[in-house]
């Protein structure tokens, strides 16, 4: 018996391959690597625009070294920061303002801080 567990017999006979055959397998082999390189590829790139994006979003875009949220930089923010604590910013600015300081690790904090100050003194 042999490997197979098939009785013994001649291996089958080789036929000749019909021309070209042999430069199509050749040709349909590469393609499949081809087209898992590109797929490679494009999922890296899906991957770093998905992470840059996210970054982008997570940290804000800057403008001037300033976060830029809501469409206001901080120096504005900070600039109407008093106005704004005190009621006396018109929309739109008074929403960018708001937007901006839900969304800003820098101005966030601060008026927070104002605020606690505000309720302190009454």
């Amino acid at each position: 018996m042999s490997r197979t567990d098939q009785p013994d017999s001649p291996p089958p006979e080789w036929e000749p391959c019909a021309p070209g055959e042999v430069a199509r397998l050749g040709k349909k082999l590469r393609g499949r690597k081809t087209r898992r390189v590109f797929l490679r590829a494009a999922v890296a790139a899906a991957s770093a625009v998905v992470t840059g994006g996210g970054v982008w979003l997570a940290f804000g875009h800057r403008r001037g070294g300033e976060y830029d949220y809501g469409g206001i930089v901080c120096s504005e923010v900070v600039r109407q920061g008093a106005d704004y604590m005190a009621g006396k910013v018109p929309e739109p600015t008074r929403s960018q303002i708001a937007e901006h300081v839900a969304r800003c690790p820098r101005c966030g904090p601060l008026f927070k801080q104002m605020r606690e100050q505000m309720d302190q003194m009454g």
